[in-house]
C-alpha cells in the first residue's frame, strides 16, 4: 500500500485503496514464494490468478440433506417452497443474531481444485 500511495501523485486515499485491489493479483503472482512446492504456495497462486470468468447457477441445490431452491423455482412449485433462509449469528458484542433471508440465486464459485 505503500507503495501505491508513494507514486500516487496527489490523488484521493479511495483512489489509492482502488488501484491497490487493481494491482494486487499481478503483484501476487510475481512474488517468489518459498517452499514453491507447498500446498500454502499452490493455494496463493491460485488465489492470485484470481476468479474465473464464469460460474455455474443452479435452480436447487442438495446439501446436508435439506434441498434449497431459487425463489424462481419456488414460485413453479405448490408442493415444494424452500427458498428462505435463516443464518444465526454472533455480533461484536457477543449477542447471538439471526438473518433472514431469500435465496434469489445459487452460485458455485469454483478457485480451483483442492482449494
Amino acid at each position: 500500500m505503500q507503495e501505491v500511495r508513494a507514486r500516487s501523485n496527489g490523488h484521493q486515499e479511495d483512489w489509492v485503496v482502488k488501484e491497490q485491489k487493481r494491482i494486487f493479483s499481478a503483484w501476487l503472482k510475481n512474488q517468489t514464494l518459498s517452499g514453491a512446492d507447498s500446498m500454502e504456495a499452490q493455494t496463493i497462486r491460485l488465489l492470485a490468478s484470481g476468479p474465473p470468468s464464469t460460474v455455474t447457477s443452479w435452480q436447487a441445490y442438495d446439501i446436508n440433506g435439506y434441498t434449497f431452491y431459487n425463489t424462481t423455482m419456488d414460485n413453479k412449485s405448490v408442493a415444494y417452497q424452500n427458498s428462505g433462509v435463516r443464518i444465526e449469528a454472533v455480533d461484536v458484542h457477543d449477542c447471538k443474531v439471526s438473518y433472514y433471508g431469500l435465496i434469489d440465486d445459487i452460485w458455485e464459485l469454483n478457485n480451483g481444485h483442492n482449494l
